[in-house]
């Protein structure tokens, strides 16, 4: 029982060990070059398409960011089709995607601008699917794509891989408070939100090592 009680000591030691170096590395900013490179690709304001790839239920902070950002490209450019791509099981009034039309609606995105795709539950399955629906021309037409920051370097890797040619991006990212919180906002706030960022960004490395490793791009 002595040995049992060592070995659950020694794990949560550890726990505490790892916890503590990721707050010290999250709170001085050493991971922020990590959430840079999977968000950084070339934006492009005026393409054909606007690809909304969902990543939740709606309402949720992710899919709201998403939406929101979907919804003011297009005001930037209104000859613009926006597409979203999530499965759907009937009846589709009462879907995910169906609520996320509804929030584009209600942002100012008309019915008559919006694509649904309805069989995708992966970004892979986005770029098979939208690909395979001939939504646009993959060698000819534009697309730009919004997702979350940490989620953009692999969906703009998949859909290359699937042959699209002109892809850019949009990252649904949030806004930043300009009003002052108070003492100690660092600790409050800030060290816990990059502590979220860098556990999105740590599950995002494993996604690309499953899709360089299964030859999806």
């Amino acid at each position: 029982m002595r040995r049992f009680f060592n070995i659950v000591r020694n794990v949560m030691a550890l726990f505490g060990f790892v916890t503590m170096v990721a707050v010290v590395a999250s709170g001085g900013g050493f991971t922020a070059g990590l959430g840079k490179w999977l968000s950084e690709w070339e934006y492009k304001g005026d393409c054909d398409y606007i690809l909304l790839l969902p990543g939740g239920a709606i309402p949720s902070p992710s899919m709201l960011m998403r939406t929101y950002t979907a919804a003011e490209e297009y005001k930037k450019n209104p000859r613009a089709r926006v597409v979203i791509s999530l499965k759907a099981d009937p009846p589709i009034e009462s879907s995910t995607i169906w609520g996320i039309r509804k929030e584009l609606m209600f942002r100012g995105v008309p019915a008559e601008s919006i694509i649904l795709e309805t069989k995708a539950t992966s970004t892979y399955d986005h770029a098979r699917y939208i690909y395979e629906a001939r939504i646009g021309h993959p060698l000819k037409d534009s697309y730009l794509i919004v997702t979350s920051p940490f989620h953009v370097r692999r969906s703009m890797m998949v859909f290359q891989a699937r042959g699209f040619t002109h892809i850019y991006a949009a990252p649904a990212e949030s806004r930043k408070e300009t009003e002052d919180l108070g003492a100690f906002k660092g600790i409050r706030y800030d060290v816990w939100g990059r502590l979220i960022a860098d556990l999105g960004n740590l599950r995002e490395l494993f996604a690309l090592s499953y899709y360089f490793l299964t030859w999806k791009i």
